[in-house]
């Protein structure tokens, strides 16, 4: 048996550990999302009040046993709030996640959780003090047949918390973003090929998986619409050698027709239904330039720019959308500056606009109207060409700052609930390694 010495260092290491790494993966969380809404500041002040929990528990135990009850008052109490909300705030963020909020497949439970948690609360809050609590029986203390109603409450509270989360993250909703469900759902194929070592060529075909392949594990994408036939895909660029560098010239096509989305008879799986599609057409320009000289200043520089044509002819007659036809146009220009391929800082534009729709976007201004800049730091400690192992060790480290000057198609106040676009600014710090 461990003398008690290390046992108690031991417990005070867990407990400054957990503290450290709850509050370090909240403030991650916190600064590098790419939009602050409310699911991100849950899912950080989750971690953040588990930081607290363990901040308490190292302050208690660190204590000796005849400093407890001079000290104690102030730690017993603030240790309730996490204590209670941890578990609660845990369910939320997941079902915030993985889209059933949205769905409302959990509004019932999602009720009971919140009384039961209250109620939790409402008893802990009326709870003696430390010093009381150790002068008198649990019985006495809001108990039935003699046990504390809060050994009763709070294991059915954390234990619902728990598995409604798991059936949740086991069942996930499909995505709501058009984009981000094609990328997962669709499988295609493509041929490439080069003329006079100049003229870059690409064409091919994308199709949807079946719908039950998509929503079975261990994929679990979601189904947002069967793309009707296939949906074909043409690139083509012009690449030139230049003293000290190169520059290239493209553009691309691709035309996508999404049908509609159903559910089956047991109300939640997602099946393809028979209909007008909704047809995206897509046009894209893009240039890129660099200059690598001797290696010892290298510049580079691209822009892209992307117009999409919608015709919503599934979700407009069904009050989908404002129109029935949307043009959306995005713009983005970047430059970076590497000093001996080590020390590098880029400055970056963007811009998306198009036509106003307030259903479709579903914001105060109804526009998608969204502009900012980004400024990134970057050192590879192995960049230089006569660095250790080179090219094989490959390092980058990264901070970079993303600024929005307009948001869902303002600057102020543009969900009407006085939120700026400021408000989304973010810092995401990163490291990469390639192999």
């Amino acid at each position: 048996m461990l003398p008690q010495y290390f046992l108690d260092w031991a417990i005070r290491a867990v407990s400054i550990f957990n503290t450290i790494t709850l509050l370090w993966l909240g403030l991650t969380i916190l600064l590098n999302a790419e939009r602050r809404r409310w699911g991100t500041w849950v899912a950080a002040g989750g971690l953040l009040l588990g930081g607290i929990f363990f901040a308490a528990h190292s302050a208690v135990v660190g204590l000796a046993f005849g400093a407890l009850y001079t000290q104690i008052s102030f730690w017993w109490h603030l240790i309730w709030l996490p204590f209670i909300f941890s578990s609660y705030l845990w369910y939320l963020v997941i079902i915030w996640y993985t889209g059933m909020l949205r769905t409302g497949r959990h509004s019932a439970w999602l009720w009971i959780v919140s009384l039961l948690g209250l109620l939790a609360l409402g008893l802990l809050l009326f709870a003696p003090s430390y010093k009381e609590l150790t002068h008198q029986p649990p019985a006495s203390i809001f108990s039935v047949e003699g046990v504390p109603a809060i050994m009763l409450i709070y294991p059915l509270y954390s234990v619902l918390c728990i598995v409604l989360s798991l059936s949740a993250l086991r069942r996930p909703a499909g995505s709501d973003r058009f984009m981000g469900a094609l990328a997962q759902q669709v499988v295609g194929m493509t041929a490439y090929t080069m003329f006079d070592s100049d003229w870059y060529v690409e064409a091919g075909l994308y199709r949807t998986l079946a719908a039950s392949l998509l929503q079975r594990r261990p994929f679990n994408a979601g189904f947002g619409g069967r793309i009707i036939g296939a949906a074909p895909y043409v690139r083509l660029a012009y690449t030139r050698t230049i003293p000290g560098g190169d520059f290239e010239v493209g553009g691309y096509l691709f035309n996508v027709r999404q049908g509609q989305v159903g559910s089956a008879t047991n109300g939640v799986t997602a099946i393809p239904l028979a209909g007008p599609s909704n047809n995206y057409d897509d046009y894209g320009l893009d240039a890129s330039y660099q200059y690598l000289g001797n290696g010892k200043n290298i510049v580079t520089a691209q822009a892209l720019y992307v117009t999409e044509r919608q015709s919503l002819y599934g979700i407009y007659d069904s009050g989908g959308s404002s129109n029935l036809r949307n043009t959306v146009n995005s713009l983005n220009l970047n430059s970076s500056y590497w000093y001996k391929n080590t020390y590098g800082i880029t400055l970056s534009g963007f811009r998306n606009d198009g036509t106003a729709d307030p259903i479709l976007y579903a914001n105060r201004t109804g526009s998608p109207l969204t502009q900012g800049y980004m400024l990134e730091l970057d050192l590879n400690p192995f960049g230089k060409y006569d660095s250790f192992d080179r090219p094989w060790v490959n390092f980058r480290f990264g901070l970079q700052y993303t600024y929005y000057t307009l948001f869902d198609g303002a600057a102020t106040n543009y969900d009407g609930a006085g939120t700026n676009a400021s408000a989304n600014n973010t810092v995401y710090a990163y490291v990469w390694t390639a192999f």
